[in-house]
């Protein structure tokens, strides 16, 4: 039931518990003249890192990637975690003091 106009219109909730395949279905009123019309859509999810990557090598980075013309485009946030996501080349240690090990 929204009603949405030239202007458009932003939905979104604080707590939306999502699991396994999820489908959003738009279907317009009988009496609107098109059909509905996406122009950007996200889903995302907040999780508390119990530990963080060492300050200083973190102000290191930043300060490298600051120095560098084209730095690459995934190097933003901790440059360790998630662990499974670290900064492109970048090594690190893991455990409760995450340190960067290689560059």
């Amino acid at each position: 039931d929204l009603n949405v106009t030239t202007k458009g219109v932003t939905v979104y909730g604080t707590e939306w518990p999502l699991s396994g395949d999820t489908q959003i279905t738009l279907t317009p009123r009988s009496d609107m003249p098109v059909g509905p019309t996406i122009n950007a859509g996200e889903i995302y999810q907040i999780l508390p890192l119990a530990v963080t990557t060492l300050a200083r090598d973190v102000l290191a980075l930043q300060m490298l990637k600051q120095s560098l013309k084209n730095p690459p485009d995934d190097w933003n946030g901790d440059p360790c975690l998630p662990k499974e996501h670290p900064w492109f080349g970048i090594g690190c240690t893991e455990g409760k003091q995450v340190r960067v090990t290689s560059l």
